[in-house]
């Protein structure tokens, strides 16, 4: 999904976008039709500094393409540190030499309009094109509407190199380095060597309170001051007499004038300056020849509202509108609340319905704020964070309204139960809802945020008799509520829901499920479950007094220990101050997983799913093939430390952990991954056991699981489709072969590497053959047949997905090695070992 900030500019999109043709190919761009204007971003100027370029001079784009290039989204800011970064929330890469066009529309080559060329501020160490602050449509319109229109190109530019103490205190300036700049500014200028240009420049009234030293408050300490900044004690001494200590004098406008020679005065009322205690200081003077952008972006929404090409919905409390998106044809209805937020009293307790009702439309043209995790799956991201996060979006092929009755996917995400967003671009909607759409097989894609680790899966005796265990469990299964509720407003049927995740979104799934002992409340018809599930290693499971060491360390970190009420106590607590709590290690070190509390879960996965105490619906689910090498424990050199991870860590008997050790043995050959040939040789960070331990994690916390789902789901005669998956991704080192998450890009036909491309992940399809990009489209098709028809067969092609069967097992194997980049395959690898795990569900729950 684009970000909030992109989905402005191209909300409204005309049929035909704006095309330009360059030195080195062409771009499309997008057409604004509030403003009636063009905009090309996100254009790189120069090859990206990255790896051996980073820290050398820029270097030209050495690259030409036949195909125009997508120019509708800005690129990510430069690297940098300060509150011009951070309060944006933008995502940050070295990649990030890029360029920005906004232009009227209706000009095209040759129209020779004049151009302004912004470099943006931030003190060389902070800052970005993208700035919301730098719009340019309503300086460029009010151009147009003077009858001097221009075209606007702002720029991107590296900054200050590291966010280090170190680097935070040394000041980014020029350097004198007798090529690009010979001498100091001043002596160059008073030399003549400057561009005989003419220039429009000027200074605020009292620029002075952005650039003095606060706390001073003696003549002794002036005089230090200046003696620091200009190095000489004479000099210090004649500035001291030339800026006397006469308060009434300072400020005055004869005085500024004189030194200044411009005097920018902000009017606010009448002919008065602002009252805020520090006058007109550095950058107050952005918003006259801007405009406020904030009253722009307010205005255009108004307009927006009014618009015939806004999509509107009505829902239970009231309406929305949303955005249309041009280049999808889609409708985005985004950040809209199921429940009430969980903020103040509501911390920490049972999420509740909405009781709020309005009459006007309410903006939902982008997402809210994440919820408070704490992990790469967040902090990368940038995104602002919050507890009043528990929102929900929706994504719909833009023909659709009420009474069309399109089947409907919900996606949940993973992250571990402890981070994530429904808004990672890792999750765009946009690309499988379009597939779906040329495909014939419409339907809506819906996504939601829940609460994360501590906030969502705190546990304990306290926490379990206040009946306040699984919150995040809860805040999904909210959500499907509001879905049942709602969608058919967004043309969708009720009846034909899909819930749908990967990893800890898999797992919730697991666990809605078998919610209530499977009580089957008709929130969807059918689950798709990406490399996790509910028949869990039931160690995975807790009880409350399993975790009240946990709680108790909280408790006391918060000073909350000694209350009479520990969590009427923890509600009490500033949020930031919680937070840091729960992102140090009391709050990293516990383990976040359900709660087996009698009321949502009444027993573990595999026990309940055992009796048959799940909801009898069809499911999509799988693996892939070293699900292992994320999961496995590293570091293991010798039989005599693997056992000792299995008996401690894993909690097996000694007899438990000889067997096991048979099952697993020592043969790399028939280890995982398979990618990796023989043993790690001397990176003893992933352990002479490398390959041993991961094939025994895999089993553990993925294939067992899936396999034991599908046979408990066959026994009672209900679909199921099983799979794996057998892909290196690029970027992906053969220590991981195909490992956890890896599918994902494939299944979202993300083929653009779509939030990939930052400090963690790299674009799954970046230099790989065609075979990807065919198996990418067959996978999206699959689970869109799945969503819209309960069987992955009607999926464009003659490639069938058999139903798992007692009689004969079988997965379907994704894999770009093959012929057609898949084949089925019998479910009887290391058969002896994953049923030696089944019989341990038992022993362990």
């Amino acid at each position: 999904m684009q970000q909030p900030d992109t989905l402005l500019l191209v909300l409204v999109s005309a049929t035909d976008p704006p095309t330009v043709t360059v030195k080195n190919g062409s771009y499309y761009g997008a057409y604004q039709s509030n403003y009636n204007q063009d905009f090309f971003l996100g254009m790189p100027y120069a090859q990206p500094p990255v790896g051996d370029l980073r820290f050398r001079n820029p270097e030209p784009l050495n690259s030409t393409w036949s195909e125009a290039k997508n120019a509708t989204e800005y690129s990510p800011e430069c690297y940098g540190y300060g509150s011009d970064q951070w309060v944006l929330g933008n995502v940050i890469s070295e990649d990030c030499l890029t360029i920005n066009v906004v232009r009227p529309s209706g000009i095209a080559e040759g129209v020779k309009l004049p151009v302004g060329f912004w470099i943006h501020g931030g003190g060389l160490f902070e800052g970005g094109n993208r700035d919301p602050r730098y719009n340019f449509s309503v300086i460029i319109d009010e151009a147009t509407a003077a009858g001097k229109p221009f075209i606007d190109v702002p720029v991107n530019q590296l900054s200050d190199i590291l966010n280090s103490p170190v680097a935070s205190s040394t000041p980014f300036y020029p350097v004198v380095d007798d090529d690009f700049i010979e001498k100091a500014g001043p002596t160059l200028m008073s030399e003549g060597k400057f561009v005989r240009v003419p220039i429009l420049h000027g200074t605020n009234h009292d620029e002075g309170t952005a650039f003095g030293t606060a706390g001073i408050d003696t003549e002794d300490k002036f005089l230090a001051y200046v003696e620091s900044v200009t190095e000489s004690a004479e000099f210090a001494a004649i500035l001291a007499d030339l800026y006397p200590d006469i308060p009434e004098i300072v400020c005055t406008d004869k005085l500024v004038q004189a030194a200044q020679g411009v005097n920018f005065c902000v009017v606010e009322a009448g002919n008065k300056r602002e009252d805020n205690g520090i006058g007109v200081r550095s950058t107050a003077d952005m918003r006259f020849y801007l405009y406020p952008v904030a009253a722009a972006a307010a205005a255009l929404l108004a307009a927006l509202t009014t618009a015939s090409d806004v999509p509107t919905v009505t829902v239970k409390n009231g309406s929305y509108y949303g955005v249309y998106q041009s280049t999808y044809d889609q409708d985005f209805f985004l950040g809209m609340p199921y429940a009430q937020p969980p903020v103040g009293d509501l911390r920490l307790r049972n999420p509740q319905s909405l009781n709020a009702t309005w009459t006007e439309a309410k903006n939902a043209t982008e997402y809210s704020p994440m919820c408070y995790g704490y992990g790469s799956d967040t902090w990368v991201l940038g995104n602002v964070v919050s507890e009043d996060c528990l929102t929900i979006n929706v994504v719909r092929p833009s023909n659709v309204s009420e009474g069309s009755d399109l089947p409907v996917g919900v996606w949940i995400h993973g992250g571990g139960l402890t981070q994530g967003s429904g808004s990672d671009p890792r999750y765009n909607l946009s690309y499988i809802v379009e597939e779906a759409a040329n495909a014939g097989q419409p339907f809506i894609g819906v996504s939601l945020n829940y609460r994360l680790q501590a906030f969502g899966f705190m546990s304990g005796t306290a926490v379990h008799n206040a009946g306040v265990t699984n919150l995040a469990l809860k805040d999904q299964r909210l959500a499907m509520h509001w879905v049942q509720e709602n969608i058919v407003a967004f043309g969708g049927n009720a009846s034909k829901v899909t819930i749908w995740g990967e990893s800890a979104g898999a797992r919730s799934i697991g666990y809605q499920l078998i919610a209530y002992d499977g009580r089957d409340d008709g929130l969807f018809r059918s689950a798709v479950m990406e490399s996790g599930a509910s028949a869990y290693w039931p160690k995975s499971f807790k009880n409350a007094s399993a975790w009240d060491a946990n709680y108790n360390s909280i408790t006391d970190a918060a000073n909350c220990s000694s209350a009479e009420d520990t969590l009427d106590c923890l509600r009490k607590i500033p949020i930031d101050t919680l937070s840091a709590i729960f992102n140090s290690t009391v709050g990293t070190s516990a383990m976040y997983a359900p709660s087996v509390d009698g009321d949502f879960l009444t027993d573990v996965g595999p026990k309940l799913i055992g009796a048959g105490k799940f909801v009898h619906v069809p499911i999509l689910h799988g693996a892939n093939f070293d699900e292992g090498t994320s999961f496995g424990k590293t570091g293991i050199n010798t039989t005599e430390e693997f056992a000792s991870y299995l008996t401690g860590t894993m909690g097996y008997s000694d007899d438990e952990a000889d067997i096991l050790l048979d099952l697993y043995p020592d043969i790399p050959q028939i280890g995982i991954p398979a990618t990796l040939h023989g043993r790690p040789g001397n990176d003893t960070s992933y352990g002479y056991m490398y390959k041993r331990v991961s094939a025994y994690a895999g089993d553990n916390n993925q294939h067992g699981p899936r396999r034991f789902m599908s046979q408990m789901w066959a026994k009672d005669n209900v679909p199921v489709y099983s799979y794996r998956f057998n892909v290196l991704t690029a970027g992906t080192s053969q220590y991981l072969g195909a490992t956890h998450f890896t599918e994902v890009a494939f299944v979202f036909y993300n083929l653009a590497g779509n939030g990939y491309n930052n400090s963690v992940a790299t674009d799954p399809f970046l230099n790989k053959p065609e075979s990807y990009t065919q198996l990418a489209r067959l996978m999206t098709r699959m689970w869109v047949s799945f969503i819209v028809d309960q069987t992955p067969n009607n999926n464009l092609t003659d490639v069938e997905w058999p139903q798992y069967s007692l009689d004969d097992p079988q997965n379907f194997v994704f894999d770009t090695n093959v012929t057609n980049v898949s084949y089925v395959e019998p479910d009887f690898f290391r058969t002896e070992a994953i049923a030696y795990i089944h019989s341990l569900y038992n022993a362990t729950s």
